[in-house]
């Protein structure tokens, strides 16, 4: 019965078939496909403040670099920190445009600063159990033994490293917060070595590359890993190590770029 009626209408059914097609075409070169992953969250109240944070936010702008060996047997700590610093300055010399900067060392002038605010605000710091274990710290039996041991201390080899944290702290007060610094800790697994940044079992080692650009700046971000790609093809030519990188910004250029070739697919499909 329906076959008969639109064999009837041929031509009426072709023309709604050209009109329908017509306005599905007109439809889909409106679409227009947003790279912007924080776009997709919700932008109420305070959702709206997170992704603020995440468009705004430094964290979400860095990408990380480990290093390692192909066998993983024959890893070499010294290796990698020798090949993390010529690596590092070949990055910072052939990305200036693209890299704010690398952190693959500690920062001793930050950690000098971080003393410095515990001394000058330690009572902030403090909590009530903390001041009965100062109270042991004072006694007179206390007091002597903390002098004989840092005697000790500053007449051996490491008396060179810790003469400033003894001369400003003699009685220790201040290893009460950095003790409880040490719950901040991002990553148990992570540890210094040659104050750089390595995993426990020392076979892989972390540099943290901070970029100009922000993770929504897919274009922008799209060349600066296709030349970085290149470069790491270059660098590991002829070496048993191996380099990888992984990071938010990393992700959603991928995540572009395969938008990107799916809009085109869809284009070449209409």
């Amino acid at each position: 019965m329906l076959y008969q009626l639109l064999k009837r209408k041929l031509t009426a059914v072709i023309i709604l078939f050209i009109i329908c097609l017509c306005i599905m075409l007109a439809i889909s070169s409106k679409v227009k496909l947003i790279e912007d992953i924080t776009q997709m969250f919700p932008s109420e109240n305070g959702e709206k403040s997170v992704n603020d944070f995440l468009k705004n936010s430094n964290f979400s702008d860095r990408i990380v670099i480990n290093l390692s060996a192909n066998n993983a047997n024959l890893v070499i700590p010294d290796t990698l920190v020798e090949f993390s610093n010529i690596l590092a300055d070949q990055l910072n010399t052939k990305f200036k445009n693209d890299i704010k900067s690398i952190d693959y060392t500690t920062n001793d002038s930050l950690f000098q600063e971080v003393l410095s605010i515990i001394k000058h605000n330690l009572p902030i710091f403090l909590e009530t159990k903390d001041y009965f274990k100062i109270d042991t710290l004072l006694t007179q039996n206390a007091i002597s033994e903390k002098i004989k041991e840092n005697f000790i201390t500053l007449t051996s080899p490491s008396g060179l490293a810790l003469k400033d944290f003894i001369v400003n702290d003699p009685l220790g007060l201040n290893y009460i917060v950095f003790k409880k610094l040490n719950g901040f800790q991002l990553d148990e697994n992570i540890e210094l070595f040659d104050n750089h940044f390595v995993t426990k079992d020392k076979k892989n080692l972390l540099l943290f590359v901070n970029l100009k650009s922000k993770s929504s700046e897919t274009v922008r971000n799209t060349a600066f890993f296709k030349q970085l790609d290149q470069e790491i093809k270059e660098i590991t030519r002829n070496s048993n190590l191996n380099i990888s990188y992984f990071g938010e910004t990393a992700i959603t250029t991928a995540n572009a770029a395969q938008i990107r070739k799916n809009k085109k697919c869809l284009n070449c499909y209409f």
